[in-house]
């Protein structure tokens, strides 16, 4: 348990905990050497390094690439981006497993004990909060325990017993946009293409992967033999979530109409029920945009067996009163309030 003084419950600001799932299978590595990969399953170099804002009331995210990823290098990243300093260093590191979810210890030297000392409670919860985010994404891992020299970290404002899972903030409903993130993700890397919010046939494709699989959110949706039917309105205000260009939604193209048809009569549509499969898509970072009210989204599609991230997106994302969309709806009432305008894998 995370204390203020030995009493107190402390809450890292209003966060969004991301529990992720992981498998049953008892494993365990240990190390001193903190130059090695955890289970070799980290050859890749891109890191993601959560460091708190300007206004000390969240985090913003890099992406740090290094040759290897191991618990020294991204030690040294956060370094790089001043979250922790140079002095500090692992004494040892482990990743093991505990009643199915998968726990990282990391100790380290003393110095960071006196380094987090001298900051006021919020840095002190960011920088803390935000080593943990990183390393947790890192190793793909549910929680990490930190401690000093095998002892629990114990500050003039918390003492810090239990591990970090992942936590972040999500303002404005932005994690309603989970279903249109998922659906964007798997159709592009089923498909291997990119994010084409003018072209019909991935317009309709991405639609397709969202009303099937998602469809059923849509109170007036009706579910009957392997099919998704739904009032052209709904339609609408799916295909405004996945692109802000759809002033008018195109004809459906030759290749779709197999599992998409409209009822003209019935100003309705049917879709094929799709399979998600067993992937999950969790969000893992928001700041605001350039683009006034715009947000960075960064999610990644996981597998939950193992926990191991698949894929890895940046979206960019605007609500729906600021761009030409077929229908306008207040945000609080609307399923998805934001639209997509721009969406790029990052790490594969």
């Amino acid at each position: 348990m995370m204390r203020r003084g030995r009493k107190m419950t402390v809450a890292l600001l209003v966060m969004m905990s991301l529990m992720m799932s992981g498998c049953n299978e008892t494993t365990s590595f240990v190390t001193n050497d903190t130059t090695a990969t955890v289970a070799g399953q980290h050859e890749d170099s891109s890191l993601l390094i959560y460091t708190p804002n300007a206004n000390s009331d969240g985090f913003l995210v890099e992406i740090v690439h290094k040759n290897k990823r191991t618990a020294n290098t991204v030690l040294k990243a956060l370094q790089e981006k001043g979250v922790v300093p140079s002095n500090v260093q692992i004494r040892h590191f482990e990743k093991k497993q505990e009643n199915g979810k998968q726990l990282l210890v990391l100790d380290v030297s003393k110095q960071f004990l006196s380094y987090i000392n001298k900051m006021g409670t919020s840095q002190e919860s960011l920088v803390m909060q935000g080593i943990a985010n990183t390393y947790l994404i890192a190793f793909d891992a549910n929680r990490i325990q930190i401690t000093v020299n095998d002892k629990v970290i114990e500050t003039g404002h918390m003492i810090y017993e239990e591990p970090f899972s992942f936590q972040i903030m999500l303002p404005n409903n932005v994690d309603k946009m989970t279903p249109v993130f998922d659906s964007l993700m798997r159709y592009m890397v089923e498909h291997h293409t990119t994010y084409q919010k003018e072209n019909p046939n991935f317009l309709w494709g991405a639609l397709f992967y969202l009303a099937s699989g998602y469809g059923q959110l849509e109170d007036s949706s009706v579910i009957k033999d392997g099919t998704i039917c739904m009032t052209k309105e709904a339609v609408n205000t799916f295909a405004n979530a996945l692109s802000n260009k759809n002033e008018s939604l195109p004809d459906i193209p030759k290749r779709w109409k197999e599992n998409i048809h409209y009822q003209k009569n019935k100003k309705t549509y049917t879709f094929t029920l799709g399979d998600i499969g067993a992937t999950e898509t969790n969000i893992i970072q928001c700041e605001v945009g350039e683009q006034e009210g715009s947000y960075v989204v960064y999610a990644k599609l996981l597998d939950p067996n193992d926990n191991a991230t698949l894929h890895f997106y940046r979206f960019v994302i605007v609500p729906m009163k600021s761009v030409n969309v077929l229908k306008k709806t207040d945000d609080k009432q609307s399923l998805f309030p934001y639209t997509v305008i721009a969406a790029k894998e990052i790490v594969s």
